[in-house]
């Protein structure tokens, strides 16, 4: 849904029950108005949220100023052999068969185990697709579209909204003597953590196996509602029974 959106400067406005019945005919599903209210604060921070009043009921409604469809505005079309050439420098490309299929790694600011996290894109045909640490992030399931088109704009805004992506460090834990032990026995992943920039400095963090990998739009925390559960009710019962 959202990479069929694009910013503009024209000052365009799109109401938020346009939005919300375009992704109802592409998945034949509802989409919370309060979730696409922080899609776009996240996806589209330079637009601007307006209320005007429906000429019909009267009745005041939420819509978005500099934003315009994909498909209102007009596409810059590229060669699908050529879509190299629009892949910025921060994005490393994995594989690459001209004509069907790319992989992109873009780097996250996180350092696990002393090597960059990255998240995986792949443009397949006419869709794209995301995955991190192995596991296929579930587009639709975060309120994202996933069609591919072959123009700059589409390309350009998938790789943003992938950047914008939160991902799952995991629950941070002190008693790291007492968790080496335990790790082997439990389905529990522990990592050590820094941050780009930062690389002498690391938190030891904990993550269920079944960790979401991708956080939900306007998370609070740095932690998946799995690992926030089953990894401390893990490290509480260990906890418990070496007392």
């Amino acid at each position: 849904m959202t990479a069929s959106l694009k910013e503009t400067t024209t000052g365009g406005i799109i109401r938020a029950a346009e939005i919300s019945e375009r992704y109802k005919s592409v998945y034949k599903l509802s989409i919370d108005l309060a979730l696409l209210g922080r899609l776009m604060r996240i996806l589209f921070p330079n637009s601007s949220i307006s209320h005007p009043r429906n000429k019909l009921t009267g009745k005041q409604e939420t819509a978005y100023a500099n934003v315009e469809f994909q498909d209102q505005a007009v596409p810059t079309k590229f060669e699908r052999e050529n879509i190299i050439l629009y892949i910025p420098p921060t994005c490393h490309i994995q594989y690459h068969d001209m004509q069907n299929w790319l992989t992109l790694s873009i780097p996250t600011e996180f350092i696990i185990d002393r090597n960059v996290l990255f998240k995986k894109v792949t443009l397949k045909l006419s869709t794209w697709h995301l995955s991190i640490r192995g596991k296929d992030i579930v587009l639709k399931e975060i309120g994202l579209d996933n069609s591919f088109y072959d123009t700059v704009e589409c390309l350009e805004s998938i790789l943003k909204i992938a950047g914008k992506i939160r991902v799952c460090t995991g629950v941070t834990i002190k008693d790291v003597d007492i968790l080496n032990v335990d790790v082997r026995r439990k389905p529990v992943i522990l990592e050590l953590l820094a941050q780009s920039g930062d690389e002498n400095t690391s938190v030891t963090k904990l993550r269920h196996v079944r960790c979401e990998q991708a956080l939900k739009w306007g998370s609070t925390t740095q932690t998946c509602r799995t690992c926030q559960k089953k990894t401390l009710e893990i490290v509480q019962r260990f906890s418990t029974n070496m007392r």
